[in-house]
């Protein structure tokens, strides 16, 4: 008896209408680029001109605050990009690449080098929301700044939604450039927008649906115990300590230290084990700067308090995405390796980095040294309540969604508004070097700064599977 796996049987029964629907409607739909199909309509511009009008300083100031922050994911990127190069290049460890993001029919995602494959339903979902808000916006800034819109509507690149809005490119070039820059960057500022709000969903439902449950890690590293003992699953007991956050873990190695023999209890949801393993000493790690290190610690000489200001803007960054700090031995050597980084650099900021040391030395000697199990990448885990149990497939499809509409949006908004055109970014940079070098330069300038992030983007994807 041949077994129907449901949710590949939905994909296709989706795929069949969205073919029945095209091949019925197929004389208002025009084929771009041979595999691109596009349905224009002027249906929706009067709804486009209502939403512009009820509010329109609203949109502008709405439209200004989406260049800044576009700018600013547009250097992120490309500061990402350099970052990944350096570490690939420097860094003696396994370094993640770029990654394509594709669909996949199966209901959980697969990783492979260059690609992560995401459960189609979730896809389809994602994207669709992100090109409904995306060249809505677009379209907003566009009626907002007084340039006519030709046409809207939507399409397929193959199976994948697509939603246009089409303003009158010549009428937009003889813009000023601010009114220009609005309508380029508020696609991806929509995106923006639009992870920021599932983010903050996310966050206060799981903090009421959700309760912590041990720890989990993403593999053992070769040559300590975990690794020897194939230890599985997710972390709850260490001997007689109960474990339901990454601060319990720490706090028990702690306690535990090097040279013992310790019970780890896990389990993988329905079955608990027991492993023996024996705790070493953790290993030395050496503190390799990425671009961003570099450039703020630069900035330190100028800045006073800019590594730390940096510390802690990514320690609130990562709060307010759902995580917890961690206060342990770990963390405070970790400092303690980059500010000798520091003080072996850069003679400028030594008197800083001794005083630094100093204090993070004398934190240090007030813990004890912890035992190390070998596990890799841990990151709290986390259960639903009980009273909610009767729903988990309904909230874990509804947590897997949030969780890529959020890297979805936010990878997508990143990457149009890196410096290539023909993206959004590109034609937001060659604006900005109009206004300043004159229309000859900015279209050389734009084009080298284009070539280089394709380079940097290729290199992304080669160099972690070269070094």
């Amino acid at each position: 008896m041949v077994m129907i796996d449901f949710y590949v049987a939905s994909v296709a029964i989706f795929v069949v209408m969205l073919a029945i629907i095209v091949v019925k409607d197929r004389k208002n739909f025009t084929r771009e680029s041979k595999v691109i199909l596009l349905r224009k309509t002027q249906k929706g511009k009067k709804l486009l001109v209502s939403i512009t009008e009820r509010c329109p300083r609203f949109w502008k100031w709405l439209g200004t605050i989406g260049v800044v922050v576009s700018l600013v994911a547009s250097v992120y990127g490309v500061v990402m990009l350099l970052n990944l190069m350096v570490k690939s290049f420097f860094v003696k460890k396994a370094v993640g690449g770029l990654a394509l993001l594709l669909p996949t029919p199966t209901a959980t995602p697969i990783i492979a080098p260059g690609l992560l494959a995401v459960p189609f339903w979730y896809w389809i979902i994602s994207i669709g929301l992100l090109v409904l808000v995306h060249e809505g916006l677009h379209g907003i800034m566009a009626v907002r700044e007084k340039v006519p819109v030709k046409s809207m509507g939507w399409g397929l690149l193959a199976v994948l939604p697509l939603a246009f809005v089409e303003p009158d490119e010549k009428v937009l070039q003889r813009k000023k450039p601010l009114p220009q820059l609005r309508v380029f960057a508020a696609g991806s500022f929509a995106n923006f927008i639009l992870a920021g709000i599932v983010l903050i969903l996310a966050i206060n439902l799981s903090s009421g649906l959700m309760v912590p449950h041990g720890v989990d890690y993403l593999g053992n590293t070769v040559n300590y115990s975990a690794y020897k003992h194939n230890m599985t699953g997710v972390i709850i007991g260490v001997n007689s300590y109960d474990i339901k956050t990454d601060q319990d873990l720490s706090d028990a190695m702690e306690a535990i230290g090097p040279g013992k023999e310790v019970w780890v209890l896990t389990t993988n949801g329905t079955d608990n084990r027991f492993f023996i393993l024996n705790t070493t000493d953790p290993p030395n790690v050496t503190y390799h700067p990425d671009f961003t290190d570099t450039v703020t610690m630069w900035m330190e000489h100028v800045i006073p308090g800019t590594v730390d200001f940096s510390e802690w803007a990514g320690e609130k960054i990562y709060e307010f995405g759902g995580g917890q700090k961690i206060v342990s031995w770990g963390s405070i050597k970790d400092q303690i390796n980059k500010w000798e980084y520091i003080n072996a650099t850069y003679p400028g900021l030594r008197k800083r980095s001794e005083s630094k040391l100093s204090s993070l030395n004398a934190e240090l000697a007030k813990r004890n040294d912890p035992g190390y199990l070998g596990i890799a990448y841990v990151s709290q885990n986390y259960e639903i309540r009980d009273e909610f149990k009767p729903y988990k497939s309904q909230i874990n499809f509804a947590g897997g969604l949030m969780f890529f509409l959020i890297i979805i949006n936010f990878g997508v908004g990143i990457a149009n508004m890196l410096p290539i055109k023909p993206l959004d970014g590109g034609r937001v940079w060659e604006i900005i070097f109009r206004k300043f070098f004159g229309k000859k330069l900015a279209k050389r300038l734009t084009n080298a700064l284009g070539w280089a992030t394709l380079l940097l983007i290729i290199m992304g994807f080669i160099l972690p599977f070269v070094f």
